[in-house]
């Protein structure tokens, strides 16, 4: 009971931190300026301002020139066609990675439980067992830990 009160009492002691507001430029923090500093749109200014070294866009055209160009971009077949190409070939290309690594980690399962099948039938000892099965286990585990997650834990 002392513990949990003690957590708690700690917990209230951290400040507390607060998200920032919003921005209402759809730009601002992410446009840079061509010193490198970022712009903002100060308070009551219509321009976008480099934080750096005070240069000075127009928040209104610039983000008629981009919103323009984004739906010109979706406005056009070609290009949207050739996006979809490039991303088709892209998880394509992930799926054929995928397939290894499956291919790879099943692999490694089956020699693992060829491994764990002959230290049952008494073929090695439990030292023997430990100095094969930790390559393996440390192989399966370093080619693919997100999938090795998801298909569960090898055997021993």
């Amino acid at each position: 009971m002392f513990d949990r009160v003690s957590a708690i009492l700690e917990e209230q002691t951290k400040p507390v931190r607060k998200p920032g507001k919003k921005p209402v430029h759809i730009f601002a923090g992410l446009l840079k300026c061509g010193c490198g500093g970022k712009m903002y749109v100060y308070t009551r200014s219509p321009n976008y301002t480099c934080a750096q070294c005070k240069n000075k866009i127009g928040a209104a055209v610039l983000e008629e020139i981009f919103t323009g160009s984004i739906a010109d971009n979706l406005a056009n077949p070609a290009q949207i066609a050739a996006h979809l190409d490039r991303t088709k070939s892209k998880v394509a290309e992930h799926n054929e990675r995928a397939t290894a690594i499956r291919a790879q980690c099943d692999g490694v399962r089956a020699e693992m439980k060829k491994l764990y099948d002959l230290y049952i039938a008494g073929g090695i000892g439990v030292e023997q067992f430990k100095e094969f099965n930790t390559p393996l286990h440390d192989r399966l585990a370093s080619s693919a830990p997100s999938f090795r997650r998801s298909k569960g834990k090898p055997p021993l």
